[in-house]
């Protein structure tokens, strides 16, 4: 008789493994997509928002739109640790200046 082989697990970089930390992550890059599209899409509009340090009035529809595509897509246990999406406003389309969303 052959003894049971023991798997052993190896973890995952970041503890990939982990349910709540890919949700997280997936979270963050759903957040980037849809923010950098917005820039993509619009950057006349970003750059004059920036000017004016009214990004959020500016860009409001494509904003509110973007939110509602993320929180269909992203659970709501992720949503309540950590705003993602609100975060990567701050950072892409305000440039880390959260004064510019207005």
């Amino acid at each position: 008789r052959v003894p049971a082989r023991r798997i052993s697990r190896i973890s995952a970089p970041n503890g990939a493994e982990h349910g709540a930390n890919g949700d997280e992550d997936s979270a963050r890059r759903y957040a980037r997509l849809l923010v950098s599209e917005i820039r993509m899409y619009h950057q006349p509009l970003v750059d004059e928002g920036r000017r004016s340090r009214d990004l959020r009035s500016r860009l409001g529809g494509e904003i509110d739109r973007a939110r509602r595509l993320y929180e269909a897509r992203v659970p709501p246990a992720v949503r309540e640790r950590s705003d993602y999406f609100e975060q990567e406003l701050v950072r892409t389309l305000a440039d880390g200046d959260r004064s510019l969303l207005g």
